[in-house]
């Protein structure tokens, strides 16, 4: 498993959110999987906590500067997020595209 400092924990949930909301539609398939995600990463309430002042260009900018196994893992969580309800939104793509 990829280990990510808490900093990075925290733009990857971010992230995943925008995604799960992109559509304004949140699929129960998502909210599995988000939760997977937070188990996954080990982000406790706390660490959301502590980081939720992190806004849309900081968190890509954490992610820009990840090494590429990190980035690679991350990009596959976004795609993931997209995915996992049965349709890929082009919203939710380009917030992907965006990170690439």
């Amino acid at each position: 498993m990829v280990k990510y400092s808490d900093e990075e924990k925290i733009c990857i949930i971010s992230i995943l959110r925008l995604i799960m909301q992109a559509d304004m539609i949140i699929h129960p398939a998502e909210e599995q999987f988000l939760e997977d995600a937070l188990t996954e990463l080990e982000v406790t309430t706390t660490l959301l906590e502590r980081y939720s002042a992190l806004n849309f260009q900081t968190c890509c900018a954490i992610i820009q500067r990840m090494d590429e196994d990190h980035k690679t893992h991350a990009i596959n969580l976004f795609k993931g997020m997209a995915k996992c309800d049965g349709f890929v939104d082009p919203r939710e793509m380009s917030i992907i595209d965006g990170l690439q």
